[in-house]
């Protein structure tokens, strides 16, 4: 469990956190702001200057130039999911999610898209979830009652991993609670500022290793990506946003064999670099903004 309160200002930012976690250094580190002329040519309508050299300046110190200026072509017209001032947003699911707090590219990214907006994260992940189950110790409270206390204004929901596993026999449940669950949420008010914003996230492929010790990960594939297809027709139905992870972490593993390295350690738990090289899509296919001025 970690919540994560960061605001950006020199010299350092400062950082919260619950007492289910220890204390660790944020990733960020203050930048100053620099001429960045070369880069700001190609968005001469810009005109908050200094804030976006901030910006880039971060994402390219944490992805790489090219990296960091896709992902500023790709949102600074995006129109999707808004991230206002203050907003707490809560990750929910299986293993995919809980293991981001090991890592957080995903938070830097977004911290460094929105620097002044003091957003609170909350991962409230844990690898055996499923959409209708929540297993935890005795008097823990139950999903709703934890997306209360942490008053979540975004829910960033991982599923259809675990599920999979019960495969063509499990679909329509798993539709069935899915659908339930987009619904009850849309209804709720755990922020008392309104219904929360709500983006589906599907699970990742599983990687092919060259070991002998893992198994073929293409059955299990193919159960994946029905259940992302589910989980697609379930979002449009409910008007929902949705984001396929699983065709696109395919393309991620094809690139990293050719360069003779995995992105998992046992063909579906993401390393650091799988961490890294999955969040810009979960950022950039969520596509967002923000709605205040800056």
């Amino acid at each position: 469990m970690l919540m994560k309160k960061v605001t950006l200002k020199k010299p350092i930012q400062t950082t919260e956190y619950s007492e289910y976690t220890e204390t660790r250094a944020s990733r960020m580190t203050w930048l100053p702001t620099r001429n960045v002329d070369g880069l700001w040519s190609a968005f001469p309508s810009i005109s908050v200057y200094s804030v976006f050299s901030v910006v880039a300046i971060t994402l390219s110190r944490c992805i790489g130039f090219s990296a960091g200026l896709a992902l500023l072509t790709l949102t600074l017209n995006a129109q999707t999911l808004t991230l206002n001032k203050g907003d707490h947003i809560c990750l929910i699911g299986n293993a995919l999610a809980d293991r981001m707090q090991h890592s957080s590219w995903l938070e830097t990214l977004i911290y460094a898209r929105f620097p002044i907006h003091d957003l609170v994260f909350r991962n409230l992940a844990a690898s055996g979830d499923e959409v209708a189950t929540w297993h935890r110790s005795e008097n823990f409270g139950s999903r709703d009652e934890w997306l209360t206390k942490t008053k979540a204004d975004v829910i960033l929901a991982f599923y259809g991993f675990n599920e999979s596993f019960k495969g063509q026999p499990g679909l329509d449940k798993f539709k069935q609670d899915l659908d339930k669950f987009v619904k009850d949420t849309k209804g709720k008010d755990y922020s008392g500022k309104g219904a929360p914003r709500l983006v589906l996230f599907s699970p990742i492929a599983n990687e092919k290793l060259n070991d002998p010790n893992l198994p073929d990960p293409t059955s299990n594939n193919e159960n994946l990506r029905q259940y992302a297809s589910a989980m697609a027709d379930v979002a449009k139905a409910n008007n929902v946003q949705f984001v396929d992870l699983y065709a696109r972490s395919q393309e991620l593993y094809a690139q990293a064999a050719r360069q003779k390295q995995s992105l998992t350690f046992n063909t579906f738990l993401l390393t650091e670099a799988g961490d890294k090289a999955l969040a810009p899509e979960v950022f950039r296919r969520a596509t967002l903004k923000n709605s205040a001025r800056w």
